[in-house]
């Protein structure tokens, strides 16, 4: 059984798009407000994977970030799931249409407690597949720019003195999940319909276009 675990801030649809990739919009609590719902980790039962002969998939989803745990308590909770996960999915929500490194920062911290837990069997290519997952995107919002807004390397020369240390600490995350994560991608949702608010959550009531992108995550 191969894992994927979905993390995210709390209040951006990560229940709800791990409903949509089990085609079952039971499987997981919703809330409709900005508080968190789901508790520690809901992992659902094995599913089939997209051919007869690949293994089954179970989709975790984790406890919402900035919920007011704290930045530890969320390192601490994702990190074994991150290890243990085949694909793991951050859920970013992007309809203002404005996108920087920071939207994964956590990610930071996760990486940290992992290599806390294993300091001499950090290799790369350990971690699973990673997917980041960018929600209710503005049409005009490109693959090919999230990607390098997001994972391509800043020419620190470039930057404002001021700002060359966090632009090397933003480089430094990219590094690690180029070197630690078999593969990177970055994937860009639209509003699954023109009021997200009355979105019901199945897949059949979604417009074309985000049917079309969710089918292609799902293979």
């Amino acid at each position: 059984v191969n894992l994927t675990t979905i993390t995210g801030i709390v209040g951006t649809g990560k229940s709800t798009l791990a409903g949509l990739l089990t085609d079952n919009n039971t499987s997981f609590k919703i809330s409709g407000d900005l508080n968190s719902v789901t508790k520690g980790a809901d992992i659902c039962k094995p599913q089939n994977g997209p051919t007869a002969s690949a293994p089954k998939i179970c989709i975790c989803d984790v406890e919402g970030q900035a919920d007011g745990l704290g930045i530890g308590w969320e390192a601490k909770l994702a990190a074994p799931l991150v290890l243990t996960s085949k694909v793991l999915i951050v859920n970013v929500m992007c309809n203002t249409g404005r996108l920087s490194v920071t939207s994964i920062d956590r990610l930071r911290n996760v990486l940290h407690v992992v290599q806390m837990v294993h300091p001499d069997k950090m290799r790369e290519n350990m971690l699973g597949h990673l997917h980041v997952i960018l929600r209710d995107c503005p049409s005009n919002m490109s693959v090919e720019d999230a990607t390098r807004k997001l994972l391509a390397k800043e020419d620190v020369e470039k930057c404002n003195p001021m700002c060359r240390p966090q632009a090397i600490e933003r480089n430094k995350l990219r590094s690690d999940i180029a070197k630690y994560f078999a593969s990177a991608n970055v994937w860009c949702l639209p509003k699954p319909c023109s009021d997200p608010t009355a979105f019901s959550g199945l897949l059949a009531g979604a417009s074309p276009e985000f049917q079309e992108q969710l089918t292609a995550l799902k293979k």
